[in-house]
């Protein structure tokens, strides 16, 4: 059966497949923050240690037939997990729907999974910096160290809507240079970042951005070029200060972890990189 023929059958298949994803998110969510391994021993509840069985952890079901708690103590079972899941689930279906059933979209299961790679781990970088206000090396190094390898071996990872054709979206088609664009990517990801908390520490007179931010565009620009990590550098103080501003009228807490406005307008920038490029190109030639 040809998916993209079929959409309902191209949604059902990626949906159950970000179910998936999403539960196993939620192991490294909880696993990496305590050095653990995510691959092992299998899930069990956090306080009677109770191995989860295998329909006791059917994304989204297993929490709502178990009301949310564990079967063996009645244990409340944390609502992240349902969200992260959710999550997964909706931000998947969203950009399989943009870019495979809209006309203009790039229909392109290579660019997909590379998609998904980027998204799943932003999805535990945000949750992990919510949680404990740091973003593990062990999401960010390894996908920066591979970006240029992966670019290399499949180079339309890398879409350029500028500056090579703004109206076509060319395909930064040759090895070399998806690499380029790739260490480019990394470059001014980490850069734009770095220097933002440099800036910002000089003002405040303390640390303003934690480096687990800067090696998170890192690995945006280097897995989708530096034109993403460039439009989400820039999305991203839009979102922070809506935030920023109700959790201080309601807390009076100042801290922000920044690492979810970067991963939200990351997630903007690279379903509607073409229209944000055509959108500030068109202010560009009226001014």
């Amino acid at each position: 059966m040809d998916l993209l023929s079929n959409p309902w059958a191209g949604m059902a298949l990626v949906g159950v497949l970000a179910l998936i994803i999403g539960s196993h998110l939620n192991v490294c969510i909880v696993r990496l923050p305590q050095g653990q391994s995510i691959l092992t021993p299998e899930s069990s509840c956090v306080r009677c240690r109770t191995p989860i069985r295998w329909y006791d952890n059917i994304p989204v079901l297993s929490y709502l037939l178990l009301r949310g708690r564990c079967r063996s103590c009645r244990e409340g079972i944390s609502i992240r997990y349902p969200i992260v899941e959710l999550t997964t689930l909706a931000i998947l279906l969203y950009l399989f729907g943009w870019e495979f059933q809209r006309p203009g979209g790039h229909r392109d299961w290579g660019i997909f999974l590379g998609q998904l790679l980027v998204v799943s781990a932003l999805i535990v970088s945000t949750f992990i910096d919510f949680e404990h206000r740091i973003i593990p090396d062990e999401v960010t190094m390894p996908l920066i160290l591979l970006s240029p390898v992966l670019s290399a071996i499949y180079p339309r990872l890398h879409v350029a809507p500028w500056p090579l054709d703004l109206g076509t979206a060319a395909v930064a088609s040759g090895t070399w240079e998806a690499v380029v664009s790739s260490l480019a990517g990394i470059a001014v990801g980490g850069g734009m970042v770095w220097g933002l908390g440099i800036a910002g520490s000089y003002l405040f007179k303390k640390e303003a951005m934690g480096f687990g931010d800067v090696k998170l565009m890192a690995m945006v620009g280097g897995l989708l070029g530096w034109q993403v990590a460039f439009l989400a550098f820039w999305i991203a103080p839009l979102m922070g200060l809506v935030y920023g501003v109700i959790a201080w009228l309601r807390t009076g807490d100042r801290y922000m972890p920044y690492g979810p406005f970067l991963s939200l307008a990351t997630l903007v920038a690279m379903a509607h990189r073409v229209d944000i490029a055509r959108w500030l190109a068109g202010l560009s030639g009226a001014a």
